[in-house]
C-alpha cells in the first residue's frame, strides 16, 4: 500500500531567509532614518567669531599697571565676559566649569602684533582673585598664559602680586604676604621677578 500522505516541498529555508532579509533592511533602513532625524534637530552648537570676542578687551597704551583693584575700575567699563566665550575662549580642555560665583571681566588686550593677540581678564573666584595674561594666534588658538597678577588667601596669609606691563612686552611682578586678619605686610615675604612675551606669543621667565 502506498502512504497517505504526500511528501511537501520544503520551502522553509527559503522564505525564513526572504523573510530575515527583509527584516534586516527594514532595520538598517530605519537606523539610517533616526540617525537623519538626530542630526535634523539636534542644537547647533554656537560659536563666537575670534573678532567678536577680541571686541571685548579695549587696547590699552603701554606701560600699564595691575593691582589689587585694578578689576574694580575694568568692571565699570567692561561687562562681564558670556557664559559661551568663557567656555570657547577661556576654559582649557578638561578644567572644571567654574560655579555660578566666578566672575570674569575683561580688562584689556595689547596692540596686536605679527604673530600673537595678548589679553588680561580677571576672574574673580572665593578667596581667589587673578589676573591672567593669554596669547592666541591670529585665528583664535591659544598659545600660551600666565597668571600675572592677583590675591589669595591661604589659611591665615593674604598674599598678593601686582605686574606693570612695559613697552618691551616685559611684565615685572612683586609679590608679598600680610597677615589675613591684621593685613599687616610681612616686608621678608617679599619678591620680585619677571616675564617676557615673545614675539611668537610665548610667555616665559626670565
Amino acid at each position: 500500500m502506498f502512504s497517505s500522505k504526500i511528501k511537501q516541498p520544503d520551502f522553509g529555508g527559503i522564505q525564513s531567509t526572504g523573510i530575515n532579509l527583509h527584516s534586516k533592511i527594514f532595520c538598517i533602513k530605519s537606523i539610517i532614518f533616526a540617525k537623519h532625524l538626530i542630526i535634523k534637530f539636534m542644537p547647533k552648537v554656537e560659536k563666537v567669531q575670534f573678532g567678536e570676542f577680541l571686541k571685548k578687551f579695549p587696547v590699552v597704551e603701554l606701560p600699564v599697571t595691575i593691582g589689587e583693584d585694578t578689576h574694580i575700575e575694568f568692571s565699570r567699563i567692561n561687562d562681564p565676559l558670556p557664559q559661551l566665550m568663557v567656555d570657547q575662549y577661556l576654559l582649557q580642555e578638561g578644567e572644571p566649569a567654574p560655579d555660578e560665583f566666578t566672575e570674569f571681566i575683561p580688562c584689556f588686550s595689547l596692540k596686536e602684533s605679527e604673530e600673537f593677540v595678548a589679553i588680561v581678564y580677571w576672574i574673580g573666584a572665593l578667596l581667589d582673585y587673578q589676573y591672567v595674561m593669554l596669547t592666541f594666534n591670529r585665528k583664535g588658538v591659544e598659545i600660551d598664559r600666565s597668571v600675572i597678577a592677583g590675591t589669595k588667601v591661604i589659611e591665615n596669609a593674604l598674599l598678593t602680586s601686582v605686574a606693570t606691563i612695559d613697552e618691551e612686552l616685559i611684565i615685572y611682578i612683586a609679590a608679598g604676604q600680610a597677615d589675613a586678619h591684621t593685613n599687616q605686610f610681612d616686608a621678608s615675604s617679599s619678591k620680585s621677578f619677571s616675564l617676557e612675551i615673545l614675539p611668537n606669543g610665548e610667555i616665559i621667565s626670565e
